[in-house]
Order: C-alpha cells, then structure tokens, then sequence
C-alpha cells in the first residue's frame, strides 16, 4: 500500500485487513495503490489486486473473508487461554 493511502486511511502503526482499509477508501482497490515490490507480488491477495480479473476478484473477496474468519477465530482462542490463564493465578 503506498504511504500516502495508508497515512490517510490506516491507523497508524497498527494494523488494519485490507477488506476494512477498502472500505474506508470508499473505492475498489487499483493497481496504483500498491507499490511494484517484491512483498506484494508474494502476497496472493495483493498479486490478484494487481493483475485482477472478475474471477480473481471473486476468488480474493472469497479468501479474505475465509482469511478473516480464520483469524479472529483463533484470536478468541489466544484471549479465552490468556483468560483462563490470568483466573488460574
């Protein structure tokens, strides 16, 4: 993502998914968002951003939302052991 993006519509130095940071654009992502690295082309997600195609469209919305479910899920986990861990003591 290019500095001027993330700087308007990031969060700093944390982190934000890239369906969320999409949202706050406003707008479908463009080639032109991502800057031609190397990290960006072994991203599958940002690789098909950058060489998109309705089928790939589909495919990454799909794999982003399966990518997100997966870590939130185990997010939960490491606060409910964190949390268990913390009654323990």
């Amino acid at each position: 993502m290019t500095k001027e993006i993330w700087n308007k519509y990031g969060v700093g130095n944390g982190m934000l998914c890239l369906e969320c940071l999409q949202k706050r654009m406003g707008r479908p992502f463009r080639r032109e968002d991502f800057p031609l690295i190397p990290i960006n082309f072994e991203n599958p997600f940002t690789r098909l951003i950058i060489f998109p195609s309705e089928e790939d469209y589909t495919l990454l919305r799909k794999s982003m939302k399966e990518y997100d479910q997966a870590y939130l899920a185990a997010k939960e986990q490491r606060m409910s052991r964190n949390f268990e861990k913390h009654l323990k003591t």
